[in-house]
């Protein structure tokens, strides 16, 4: 509700208010495309420092880990600073290499906000 009125959150209402662009669809729950983002992510050379089920952040590369602090700070609100997870790896990936993937494999940024 936003002063009184029902408003239903959307990507396409994300993409109207923020023009993030809309692409593919992904699910947070989805374990498998996760731990591909996490090893697309990481060029040749870069080796991530394991922590359990994600990465610490001091082993990303800059400026990687602190958009990564952003991301779990603000993004998904979580108190786990130190270690990325797979689902936040997506979201890197993209920023690192979004412009060189093709539009028909973007992520769809308001999708994944939502």
């Amino acid at each position: 509700m936003v002063r009184g009125l029902p408003i239903e959150l959307t990507p396409e209402l994300i993409n109207r208010v923020t023009t993030l662009p809309l692409g593919v669809p992904w699910r947070k729950e989805d374990k498998g495309d996760s731990q591909i983002s996490k090893r697309k992510f990481f060029l040749e050379g870069e080796e991530p420092i394991e922590d359990k089920k994600g990465v610490r952040r001091a082993g990303l590369p800059y400026p990687s880990n602190e958009v990564s602090y952003q991301l779990i700070k603000y993004i998904s609100c979580e108190v786990r600073y130190s270690v990325v997870y797979g689902y936040h790896f997506r979201l890197l990936e993209e920023l690192r290499f979004g412009a060189e993937t093709p539009p028909h494999h973007r992520l769809n940024i308001p999708y994944f906000l939502l």
